[in-house]
């Protein structure tokens, strides 16, 4: 309790402080999520009222920038603060300094809801620009404590450090090579304990209206469970480029590619393979609104070892983006598609049959008047599979209004 109450304060006195950078004002949210599977719904919903208040403050100081911001939400069903500060230096021959801590507090006021926690992030970076490249080095750490526990809800610390190297490869191409080491330590279950090494490597060039991007991962992961379980390789490539086509057409592809490789394979833990690949085209109706399609085909594999991740997917991605700041934002995804399973399932797996679905998604911002906005986030996601007691439906609805009476 004396946390939260310090915490509020800061973020309260942070506001007050920050004279053209506070906002205030009063909101609504409403959740809504439902499944339905053999004929069966499962539908939960929440809605929540809340006074809202946000602050921000800068001082510059020679080389040395310092920034604070503070967030305050009080609402009918949780509490919710949020305390951040941040100082770059400039030093110098291209010498910088970034650093930043964050401090969180959510804590819901039922006790049958999902426990609160407090959570603490920070890291410092070093980075240092040449003529012709750059390289940084980044510590990192993030720590989370629950008000309660649960198999999804666990104290932890995780500590990262990060290097990155970046330089010209062919004329004014630029490839970044990185690694990243990472560590995490739960103190109440051993089993989410791990070591984490990542390599990194990027590609991009641009040429003329053209340009294209390459990006590959590899992760060692290895658990803390005294034997083999769970510890893997994963490998992820994703290659895109950009064409233009003219003034308002850009030919857009991608591949994909994501492998895992585990130490002791199991059905819980298989060796498995992901490709997907997309022939897209974008077009530019005007600088605010942008529209996407294109036909994509997947395949999974896992061996023997789970026939339910056998399969092929073909499907067709329509996009649409029309983005006016402090007017309205707004991002659609509807994608129709057929799966079909290398294998006809066991008894025990009958629902993954062969299915036709529908993937739509919508993430918009509409402001009303300059003070007044409403926000939302939805998802649907029909299946109608060749056995008709087989169909699965999700739904995914949050709304959030929002109305400042200070700014």
């Amino acid at each position: 309790m004396l946390r939260t109450i310090v915490i509020s304060s800061l973020l309260i006195i942070a506001a007050i402080a920050a004279e053209t950078g506070l906002q205030t004002g009063i909101g609504f949210s409403h959740l809504a999520q439902k499944y339905v599977l053999f004929e069966e719904d499962t539908l939960s919903a929440s809605s929540e009222g809340r006074f809202f208040s946000e602050g921000e403050i800068g001082e510059q100081f020679g080389n040395h920038n310092l920034k604070g911001n503070g967030m305050l939400s009080i609402g009918t069903e949780t509490f919710w603060s949020r305390l951040k500060g941040k100082w770059d230096w400039t030093g110098p021959q291209n010498l910088f300094l970034i650093s930043e801590l964050s401090a969180d507090v959510r804590e819901p006021y039922s006790e049958d809801a999902t426990p609160g926690y407090w959570k603490g992030t920070g890291y410092l970076r070093v980075k240092k620009r040449w003529t012709e490249a750059n390289g940084s080095a980044k510590l990192s750490f993030e720590t989370k404590d629950y008000s309660g526990q649960s198999s999804y809800s666990y104290d932890y610390t995780l500590s990262k450090i990060k290097f990155d190297f970046g330089f010209p490869f062919f004329g004014e191409d630029e490839l970044s090579l990185g690694y990243q080491f990472a560590f995490r330590y739960a103190p109440d279950t051993t089993e989410a304990n791990y070591q984490r090494n990542n390599f990194y490597a990027s590609w991009h060039r641009f040429s003329g209206g053209n340009y294209i991007r390459g990006d590959f991962e590899a992760e060692r992961r290895n658990y803390n469970r005294g034997d083999l379980t769970g510890n893997h390789w994963r490998v992820y490539i994703d290659i895109a480029p950009m064409i233009a086509l003219g003034k308002k057409f850009t030919l857009a592809p991608e591949f994909t590619a994501e492998g895992y490789r585990y130490d002791m394979a199991t059905a819980v833990y298989p060796n498995r393979e992901w490709y997907s690949v997309t022939g897209g085209i974008e077009w530019s109706f005007s600088p605010f609104v942008h529209s996407g399609f294109g036909p994509k085909y997947s395949l999974s594999h896992a061996g023997s070892e789970v026939e339910t991740d056998n399969f092929q997917e073909l499907s067709l991605e329509l996009t649409f983006d029309w983005l006016r700041y402090r007017k309205v934002w707004l991002d659609i995804l509807l994608e129709p598609g057929i799966r079909f399973y290398d294998t006809e399932p066991s008894e025990d797996f009958g629902y993954y049959s062969n299915f036709a679905f529908v993937e739509v998604s919508a993430i918009g911002s509409y402001w009303i008047i300059p003070r007044m906005r409403i926000d939302s986030i939805v998802s649907y996601s029909p299946e109608w599979h060749d056995v008709e007691d087989d169909d699965i439906t999700t739904l995914y609805l949050s709304i959030n209004l929002e109305y400042e009476f200070l700014r």
